[in-house]
């Protein structure tokens, strides 16, 4: 009886609501304000949701500048109703009366500062709840699993909600439906005597009789066998019944990539059979797919792939691609400004993949599978190194929840490095040719990983709540044919939380660890040197990373400078004499303190230790098209003998906007730098003194009867140098340009 007043209140005030929102109100008061006084236990913004009269407001945080200033496109303006705000008292009474608070009175108040506009006040008394005294569930003798009726979102002491008593008796028959019994039924009863503030609630339990599985049908199948389907969906005929195991059908037949459609319902029985029969039913895509597509960023310049898949490969669900891909496309000629971080010279050339993908779906259990691939490829990343190779990938995934997996991997790869020999001789002192060649040369590096990841969120591609989180373990050594040895630890967190109704608050928080192991191929005081393969060292910086930072350029680094420019005179630049003498550089005592900015070339060096973050305020730019936001992103990356201390975290700030096509979010983005220089080693040619003419290696004179010659060596010079110390505000501007969203 109290249910249906409830219900017929509802109806009486929902006319309200809707003429509420949509009357043309203009020319009555605007509201610049709704205050509530009194309110304790529930949150001023849970009541402004609850009542149809609303305050101006700004469209969105972005445009708040200008609603300070009253430009009228930039606010929703709202208009007083005088009819509403009468049932506005009764629909937080209401409010209070669902959630327990039976004796609340709400008076109202509204004031005139001047004409046209109106100040309102809603004044709560809460008074005294009445509570739950006990709780009892009755008629559950039967049910072989007990804890099937614990740990109810209601408890004892807590206010009589109805809102709770019905999500209680929904949890019970939800739970109750997937431990077997498909027509159990829970009735609701409640005790509260006149003038009493304590509530007794009783829940009546008739779980029925267990069912099982009856009979599947399916149909609409063309090119997946039936057996395949009946493999996919986990369970067979006479199988116990369950919600959630028709659920994980319908999930594990999604998951099929030939599969666009799939439904799993029951199937009426006469009157209450404990065998349910079902039909499932399928629609399929085409056996075979070709897409292509093309992209830009600031990172990779132009990009294009095509890749041509067959869906159900020698039947089985199998799925088996062929895929080419090629990025820094126009690197070089689109540097300035549209490719800034996709490098120059031989970083800036085309890279390339070419790979086939096998996957089984079904590997005694629908939830695992197996992934295998082939490939060949050629990627750099800039001013660090160029990497060839030829390689598989092996992955096993299991699914241990929904959108929970666990992995384990094995990932031999034969690659070869070009252009780290910087890299090489400033992080592992293997400066000399003989073993430059060795550590960029023909090598094995072959990971073994496990890795644990869940996604919790509303949406894959935008998401707005929920959280995800990743946790990759790595080894590698000579047991698993790998001439690099090292231990790796890489674990992510992101949160989303909507605010202020369309606004969302975003955030991530990515730790990396690793541990080098010896190199055996480079050996050193007869021990391997420890070296850890460029690739798997932590960089930071661009535009899934630091943004106020260009890719890979927060961290260690280093500068390369010509040795010319250090042993020659430069005229054009009124350097008439020699920065440094040919022994200074022979003996690394040169200062290079005295070069202009632009003759160095920063190569980031990566480290072993990294912290990183991200915090974003998402909003709504348009009603659909366009959103933005504000962010701060913190990091750093340390390196070996380095002590990590929170204090040399760096913090950048910026700006952003989202436009959604149909391909997902582009993004803009500008980070703003804050911090200023840092002292950096300089490396250089080693050199040695020799005689103009005189035979032997090429010799650049530098005066009558000297010069020097390159001998093959880089030479690390020991004085530090002073780099971007003096950047002026556009120049601490780094623009970000990508497709999807950060994180």
């Amino acid at each position: 009886m109290i249910r249906g007043f409830l219900v017929a209140l509802g109806f009486l005030l929902l006319p309200g609501v809707v003429a509420g929102q949509d009357e043309e109100l203009r020319g009555r008061p605007e509201i610049t304000d709704i205050r509530f006084v009194g309110n304790r236990t529930f949150a001023t913004d849970s009541l402004k949701r609850a009542i149809v009269n609303r305050a101006t407001e700004c469209r969105t945080a972005f445009l708040k500048p200008l609603c300070a200033v009253g430009v009228d496109f930039a606010l929703d303006r709202y208009y007083f109703n005088l009819a509403e705000f009468a049932r506005d008292a009764v629909r937080l009474q209401l409010y209070y009366w669902q959630r327990g608070y039976r004796e609340a009175v709400v008076d109202t108040a509204s004031e005139v500062p001047e004409m046209g506009i109106v100040e309102l006040t809603l004044k709560v008394t809460e008074g005294r709840p009445v509570l739950v005294d006990s709780i009892t569930v009755v008629g559950g003798e039967d049910i072989e699993d007990p804890s099937l009726l614990g740990g109810l979102p209601l408890s004892e002491g807590d206010p009589l909600s109805w809102i709770a008593v019905e999500a209680t008796r929904d949890s019970l028959e939800s739970r109750l439906h997937d431990a077997g019994y498909a027509y159990a039924l829970v009735l609701l009863r409640t005790e509260l005597p006149i003038r009493s503030y304590s509530a007794a609630v009783t829940f009546d339990v008739d779980p029925g009789s267990r069912v099982r599985f009856g009979k599947v049908n399916i149909f609409g199948n063309r090119e997946l066998s039936e057996d395949v389907v009946r493999r996919m969906i986990g369970f067979s005929e006479g199988d116990r019944y369950g919600t959630s195991t028709i659920l994980d059908a319908q999930r594990n037949l999604f998951n099929l990539e030939i599969v666009q459609y799939a439904r799993v319902d029951t199937l009426p029985t006469a009157g209450l059979d404990t065998i349910i029969p079902l039909r499932i039913e399928i629609s399929e895509g085409d056996e075979f797919r070709v897409r292509a597509g093309a992209g830009w960023s600031t990172a990779e310049c132009l990009t294009t792939e095509a890749r041509w898949t067959a869906r159900n490969f020698i039947g089985g669900a199998r799925r088996f691609q062929v895929r080419g891909q090629l990025s820094n496309v126009l690197a070089e000629s689109l540097q300035d400004p549209f490719c800034s971080q996709a490098g120059v010279g031989l970083f800036g050339r085309l890279n390339w993949l070419i790979a086939a993908d096998f996957s089984q779906p079904w590997i005694f259990s629908p939830r695992n599978s197996l992934a295998v691939e082939l490939y060949g490829e050629r990627t750099s990343l800039p001013d660090v190194f160029v990497r060839k190779a030829v390689g598989v990938n092996l992955v096993l995934v299991r699914s241990l929840a929904r959108n929970t997996s666990l992995s384990i991997s094995y990932r031999p790869q034969l690659s070869r490095l070009e252009a780290a020999e910087v890299f090489f001789c400033t992080s592992f002192l293997a400066c000399a040719p003989s073993d430059i060649a060795i550590v960029q040369g023909a090598n094995w590096l072959a990971p073994v990983g496990v890795g644990l990841s869940t996604i919790r969120t509303d949406n894959l591609l935008n998401p707005r709540s929920g959280y995800g989180g990743a946790v990759d373990l790595e080894h590698s050594s000579r047991l698993t044919g790998s001439n690099y040895a090292y231990n790796r630890v890489l674990a992510e967190l992101s949160l989303y939380r909507r605010v202020g109704g369309s606004g969302v608050v975003a955030s991530r928080l990515e730790m990396g660890w690793v541990s080098p192991g010896e190199f055996a191929l480079l050996r050193e005081n007869g021990f391997g040197r420890k070296v850890v393969h460029p690739q798997k060292r932590f960089f930071a910086g661009g535009s899934n990373s630091v943004r106020g930072f260009a890719q890979n350029r927060l961290g260690p680094k280093v500068l390369t400078a010509s040795v010319e420019r250090l042993l020659l005179p430069d005229p054009t630049t009124g350097q008439q004499v020699p920065l440094c003498s040919v022994e200074e550089v022979v003996s690394l005592a040169c200062d290079a303190g005295g070069l202009a900015p632009g003759d160095f070339t920063p190569q980031p060096t990566g480290g072993t230790r990294l912290i990183e973050g991200n915090l974003e305020y998402r909003f709504p730019l348009t009603a659909r098209a366009f959103e933005g936001v504000t962010f701060v992103d913190f990091g750093q990356v340390w390196t070996e003998g380095q002590e990590a201390k929170l204090d040399d975290l760096v913090w950048t700030p910026g700006l952003g906007v989202r436009y959604y096509s149909t391909i997902g979010p582009i993004r803009l983005d500008l980070g703003y730098r804050a911090t200023g220089g840092e002292r950096l080693q300089v490396v250089t040619s080693q050199v040695e003194p020799c005689v103009p003419g005189g035979g032997g290696k090429a010799c650049t004179e530098i005066a009558p009867g000297a010069g020097f010659a390159r001998v093959g060596e880089l030479a690390v010079l020991h004085p530090s140098v002073p780099f971007d110390k003096d950047l002026s505000f556009l120049q601490r501007l780094q623009f970000q340009f990508s497709i999807g969203q950060s994180f």
